[in-house]
């Protein structure tokens, strides 16, 4: 049986759109045809395999996706991608790759992708990429990702993949993570940003305040940054001076009775770069690339 995933649509929260707007320039690859190289595209002609890394990630799925010290060609992996994702006898639609830098590192990074896999609902343009390193002269799998129906993760060509996303009409996702150069996925920043009756931060402090008809203009962001969380609000979308009056009110007694610590937006973003500095990004280069793009392989 398929696992069920809450649908997600592509919106960025407010507090984090001066972030992801940015100016984007070109950092090229180079196609220098490099060792790791020559291993890759032997990879993708289905001439090598591919080790699984004891690190690969292990998830809550019957099985495993991939079994670690396994070793994969091309074929043999899309079809363990299928016999995970896929009912009996289905296969995946397309496969694709693209090549990506790493922020903390010089290294070079190969991304499988397998397009339809039916993660959420039949034909949901759902797909699993999975990430291929090359270590000391062999290939190894390192990581994955999957996407699924309204929901979504963006690869650049320097290595940082934007998440966005949502689970209901006032609950919206987006965040930012990047593929280092010993093949793992480092989380940055994920945040989601609450509106209307979805502000219920718990307790009864909500129900007290706003009761069952009033729906409040404010907006509610929770960022969560290495093992840190922040919260912040915006009152601006409050339509009238009622309203204003009721959701200071919400905000004060979150921060008394649910010991909620409201920041401000520009800790918010220092603490992103602080993220960033810690795993050896620098910040103003995570956030200049293009989106990849992506190729089919000749095999």
């Amino acid at each position: 049986m398929k696992k069920q995933n809450h649908g997600r649509q592509k919106t960025v929260p407010t507090v984090f759109k001066r972030l992801l707007a940015l100016s984007c320039a070109a950092i090229m690859l180079s196609g220098c045809g490099t060792g790791a190289d020559n291993l890759y595209e032997e990879f993708l002609h289905n001439d090598l395999q591919a080790i699984v890394r004891d690190d690969f990630p292990k998830y809550e799925y019957e099985k495993e996706l991939l079994q670690r010290g396994s070793a994969y060609t091309l074929t043999e992996l899309g079809q363990a991608v299928s016999d995970y994702y896929l009912y009996t006898g289905n296969s995946y639609d397309s496969v694709q790759y693209a090549y990506i830098e790493c922020l903390d590192n010089d290294a070079r990074k190969l991304l499988v992708r397998f397009n339809g896999l039916d993660i959420y609902s039949p034909d949901d343009d759902s797909y699993a990429v999975i990430v291929l390193s090359q270590d000391d002269g062999q290939l190894h799998l390192t990581n994955k990702y999957a996407c699924w129906a309204r929901s979504d993760r963006t690869a650049y060509h320097n290595g940082r993949l934007s998440d966005s996303g949502s689970s209901g009409a006032g609950d919206n996702y987006a965040g930012v993570s990047a593929i280092l150069s010993d093949g793992t996925i480092a989380d940055i920043f994920s945040t989601e940003t609450l509106s209307g009756e979805w502000t219920d931060l718990g307790g009864d402090v909500y129900q007290d305040i706003f009761g069952t008809d009033h729906v409040p203009g404010l907006v509610v962001s929770f960022s969560a940054i290495g093992e840190d969380k922040y919260y912040c609000y915006d009152l601006s979308g409050c339509p009238d001076e009622e309203d204003l009056r009721l959701c200071e009110t919400y905000v004060e007694k979150c921060r008394d009775e649910l010991g909620i610590n409201w920041v401000s937006n520009e800790e918010v973003q220092a603490a992103v770069e602080d993220r960033c500095a810690f795993l050896g990004i620098k910040y103003d280069e995570l956030m200049q690339s293009e989106e990849v793009s992506w190729s089919s392989p000749l095999q």
